[in-house]
């Protein structure tokens, strides 16, 4: 009954440098070409799930146009899960709790307790209190069953640890 198998892939935005006409320029086009070189290879194709997770906090959370808001529950939150969704979808997040410049950090493979394979998406992103905040959405037949955060704890601590991604030093989720 439940899977997470699927994915497509999509490109990452393209990130670019300007060229510096002066002499002292010069040194700050090449920190400038280092920059953009390391970020290019942190940038990587998004499969379906990770698409998805980003739209989630652009559309859903951070959005403020409840036509859009429906229409994400009804296209990519899992039935069961829907009526819990357009509760909140009826709340507007208020701006410090919203996950500004999100960015996928890694995606997983994840057993629940019956043993089923589902999919988990690690965004990142910044809030007004924190500089690295995280969340965790889940994904059960290639649909949002839930998403958690540092403020479930429990949870949170929980399926955080099945990412090999590093936790930031200046998160919500303490050190282990």
């Amino acid at each position: 009954m439940l899977s997470g198998c699927s994915s497509s892939d999509g490109n990452a935005p393209d990130t670019s440098t300007s060229t510096n006409t002066s002499s002292k320029a010069n040194t700050n086009s090449n920190t400038n070409k280092k920059t953009v070189a390391a970020d290019s290879k942190k940038e990587k194709k998004l499969n379906a799930y990770e698409k998805t997770a980003l739209e989630y906090v652009n559309v859903f959370m951070n959005g403020t146009d409840p036509e859009a808001k429906k229409a994400f529950i009804t296209d990519n939150i899992h039935t069961e899960a829907q009526p819990i969704f357009q509760l909140l979808a009826a709340k507007e997040v208020p701006e410090s709790a919203k996950l500004q410049d999100p960015k996928v950090l890694d995606s997983q493979d994840y057993k629940d307790k019956e043993g089923k394979k589902n999919k988990i998406v690690l965004i990142e992103g910044t809030t007004s209190s924190l500089p690295h905040s995280e969340i965790i959405v889940l994904f059960v037949d290639k649909k949002i069953v839930w998403v958690t955060s540092a403020k479930d704890k429990q949870t949170f601590d929980v399926v955080r640890k099945e990412f090999k991604h590093p936790v930031p030093e200046n998160s919500s989720v303490e050190n282990r």
